[in-house]
C-alpha cells in the first residue's frame, strides 16, 4: 500500500505514523482544482443562469487577455444587469471571479513582463486596493453606483479620446 502511495502522483504522501498501511494522503494542488472545477462544471450544466455566468466568464476572459485590459468594469456591468445584487456584493463578486483570469494571464506573458516594475505597481495597488475597499464599504449602495458610473465616464471618455487620437495616427502613416 505504502509503494502504491508513493507512485501516485495526484497525492502527497504526509506523517509517518505507520509507515505500512497508515500513510494519509493529502490531494495535490492539481487534483483539487480539478475537482473544484469539476463541481463547478456540473453544478453549471444543471442550472441555465450559472452556465450563462460561465459562458459570459469566457468570452471576457478572451477579451480580457486578448486586449491586455482589465475586464472589472466589463463584469461589473453584467453582474449588475444578471443579478439583483447589492453594488458592494457586486463589486466583491466581480474581484473574486476576476483573479484567475488575471492570474492566468500574467502567467501566460511571463516572458514578456518587467518583474521590478510589475512588483511595484502591484505593492502600491495593494495598499490602493486596501484602502479602496475599506472606503467602498463606508460608502451607501446608492453612492457607490454613482462612484462607479462617475469613473466609467471619466476614464471612458478618457480612452475614447486617446483611441481616437491613435487612430488618426494610424491612418496618417498609410496615406
Amino acid at each position: 500500500a505504502a509503494a502504491a502511495a508513493a507512485a501516485d502522483s495526484t497525492s502527497i504522501r504526509v506523517g509517518d505514523n505507520d509507515a505500512k498501511n497508515n500513510a494519509q494522503q493529502i490531494p495535490s494542488m492539481n487534483k483539487v482544482t480539478s475537482d473544484i472545477c469539476a463541481d463547478l462544471l456540473s453544478s453549471a450544466v444543471a442550472d441555465p443562469l450559472l452556465m450563462q455566468h460561465a459562458s459570459y466568464g469566457l468570452v471576457s476572459g478572451i477579451i480580457s487577455s486578448l486586449m491586455g485590459v482589465g475586464g472589472l468594469p466589463l463584469t461589473m456591468s453584467y453582474i449588475t444587469e444578471v443579478t439583483d445584487l447589492p453594488h458592494h456584493y457586486v463589486q466583491g463578486t466581480a474581484v473574486c471571479a476576476l483573479i484567475p483570469s488575471i492570474l492566468m494571464s500574467a502567467t501566460s506573458r511571463m516572458n514578456a513582463i518587467p518583474l521590478q516594475t510589475a512588483g511595484c505597481v502591484a505593492l502600491g495597488a495593494m495598499g490602493g486596493g486596501y484602502g479602496g475597499a475599506k472606503f467602498a464599504l463606508s460608502l451607501s449602495d446608492d453612492q457607490l453606483r454613482y462612484l462607479y458610473m462617475g469613473s466609467l465616464v471619466l476614464f471612458g471618455g478618457r480612452s475614447a479620446v486617446g483611441a481616437f487620437r491613435n487612430i488618426r495616427r494610424i491612418r496618417s502613416k498609410y496615406r
